[in-house]
């Protein structure tokens, strides 16, 4: 920040609407008015999201207001939550997402969300072992299509030299 006296986040509705969501200046941080929930920032800038829900998803901007001398500068982030469950659900009821400016990324410190439902151990194994069945059934198969092609040729020759 020694470079820049201000940085802003704003949520990114169409090319021409951002919304102010929190800002700080100097020593000073502040949450737009007009803000319907609570967001924070930590002290390395980032937008910390408490309690996220599906409807945060979308872009946000963070912006800096560069130093005489410097140059201003913004980075857009896209922000994707889908429903999911999580280990921690007795104790956390919502995950706190972490948009880090810098990174470009959204660390989630205590996900183990899964990506789409668990799938059983048993069909997992089963798909696995029939796909390599596939695959050696395919391999075998082009094996003695090449084996089949090279006698011919082979007798072809021998036939040629008689």
């Amino acid at each position: 920040m020694h470079n820049y006296w201000a940085i802003g986040w704003y949520k990114v509705a169409n090319e021409s609407h951002e919304m102010g969501l929190i800002r700080r200046h100097e020593n000073s941080t502040h949450v737009y008015s007009g803000t319907q929930r609570e967001f924070l920032m930590d002290v390395q800038q980032s937008l910390v999201i408490p309690e996220v829900q599906p409807e945060d998803s979308g872009a946000y901007r963070c912006s800096l207001w560069a130093r005489v001398g410097h140059f201003n500068q913004q980075a857009d982030i896209i922000l994707q939550i889908s429903e999911c469950s999580t280990l921690q659900s007795a104790t956390l009821s919502r995950e706190t997402l972490l948009l880090d400016s810098e990174q470009g990324s959204s660390v989630s410190p205590n996900s183990t969300c899964c990506w789409g439902k668990p799938v059983p151990v048993l069909a997992t194994v089963l798909g696995l072992l029939a796909v390599n069945l596939g695959k050696g059934l395919l391999s075998l198969a082009f094996t003695l299509a090449i084996v089949v092609i090279l006698k011919g040729k082979r007798r072809k020759k021998a036939g040629e030299r008689f």
